[in-house]
Formats: C-alpha cells, structure tokens, sequence
C-alpha cells in the first residue's frame, strides 16, 4: 500500500509540473500579446499627425506644453459615442479651465464617412477649440493600434443598417496626457465626470495621477481587455483559452489513469 501511495503522489506531481508549465506559457503569451499594442500609463505617448475639422494638419507635438484629453469616437455613433463627448465637455466645464490651458483631441474611428467637411458639421455642437481629427484610413488606423483600440464594423440591426450604412464597434477609452506627452492615465468603459475632473485637475497642477480603483472596477477593466484581445485576436483568444483550460481537462485523466494502473498493480 505504500508502494502505491508513493506511485499516486509521483504522478500527481509530475501531471501538475507539466500543466503548471503549459498555464504559464499560456499566460506569458496572453500578457504579450494582450499589451504589445497598447500605450502604457507613465510611457511616452505616441505622436500622430492627421487633419482636423478646419482642414489644418495636428500633431501632439504641435500641442506640447499642455494637458491633452485623447479620446476616440465616429460622427454617426447613436449613443455612447456623444455621451463621451458630453462628460469631458462637464468635467472640463467644471474646472474652469482657460481655452488653451488644456487640448481636446477626438479621432475618429470612422474615417471613410467621417471626412473634414462632415467633422465641421459636427463639431459646430461642440467647444470651438476641440480638434476632431481624420485621415486616410491606414494612417488613422495606426493611431488606434498604438492606444489599444480595436475598431470594427458592425450592422447593429436591419433598421441601423438601413438608415446608416454601418455602426462602428470600438474600445472606449479617454487617454490623459500630461504637458510633456507623458500618457497620466487611462479612462476605460464606464467612467465619471468626478473621475476624469480628478485626473485633469492633477495633471493641471503637475501631480501625478493618482485614481482610486475598487476591486469591481479592477475586474471590470480586466474583462474588458480579455474582450478587445478576443476581437482583435480571435484565434490566439480561442488557443490561449484551450491552453488555459488544458489543466483542467488533463489533470482527470491524469487522476484516473493513476488510478487504474493503481488497481491493476
């Protein structure tokens, strides 16, 4: 019975040594691939140069020297897109900010339909100074790789489809940079007014950012990017999920061939 004993507990270590290697590699790969595209919090932002509502060429660079609110959104979004608008326009609003104390900067994740002349339109309804920025689509496309987001058409329904041609889905996001470029920080899915007021308001002052973050919204934000890499990476999504569940489907038969040839002997 102890020969036994000691048979069991071999193979239990030698089956959990080889699935504690293959969930590592998994999750080495997952967090690679996960980040190599996104901008980090604390890093350099990456420059851009694309063509705003009034037809003149922006670059960040052009905009050193002050705050930068960066966000993402397309002209014929029916919903989540304006209320973006909407909240940096209130948290901005309520800090009394000067006209050139703080940039503005809107790209377009739509750039075929969003042209200049139909930014123009559009920023009619918004703040004067905010820059509403397109290009060609490859160029356009390069801004949103280098910040994490994952753009993609989607019909959203028959009558949308009809009336609009497409909806666009896309990762929401607010990035904050400082005066030197630097990205403060990152706004993800459902975020405050307080939240974004908070985070400008130290940046104004040259603090550096400090938000406090719940467990919810930790998991929150975690489901999130498992959900960008899934669209932007739907194969290396579906492998690495086998890989991580491998575990858990090789460990039975692990345990019952143990103790099959444990009966046997």
């Amino acid at each position: 019975m102890a020969k036994k004993g000691v048979k069991i507990v071999y193979w239990l270590l030698a089956g959990n040594r080889f699935l504690v290697v293959i969930a590592g590699v998994a999750i080495a790969i997952s967090i690679f691939l996960g980040g190599c595209s996104n901008a980090r919090v604390g890093s350099l932002a990456s420059d851009f140069e694309l063509t705003d509502q009034r037809g003149q060429t922006v670059s960040l660079e052009d905009l050193s020297g002050r705050p930068v609110v960066l966000t993402f959104v397309y002209t014929h979004c029916p919903d989540v897109c304006p209320l973006y608008l909407s909240r940096i326009r209130q948290a901005l609003a309520g800090l009394e900010i000067p006209d050139k104390g703080i940039s503005v900067i809107v790209v377009t994740v739509d750039p075929e339909r969003d042209t200049v002349e139909h930014l123009e339109r559009f920023a009619g309804s918004w703040p004067a100074n905010w820059h509403f920025l397109t290009g060609r689509s490859a160029k356009v496309a390069r801004v949103w790789s280098d910040y994490g987001i994952h753009v993609e058409r989607d019909g959203v329904g028959a009558l949308y489809a009809a009336a609009n041609g497409y909806g666009v889905v896309h990762t929401g996001k607010v990035v904050v940079l400082d005066r030197d470029s630097y990205i403060a920080t990152e706004l993800v899915g459902n975020w405050s007014t307080t939240q974004l007021g908070d985070v400008v308001g130290q940046v104004l002052v040259g603090k550096k950012v400090v938000q406090r973050t719940g467990p919810l919204e930790i998991f929150a934000r975690l489901l999130e990017r498992c959900g960008d890499f899934a669209s932007a990476h739907p194969w290396a999504f579906i492998g690495l999920m086998f890989l991580i569940m491998l575990p858990g489907l090789v460990l039975p038969a692990f345990l019952l061939r143990t103790f099959l040839r444990t009966k046997q002997g």
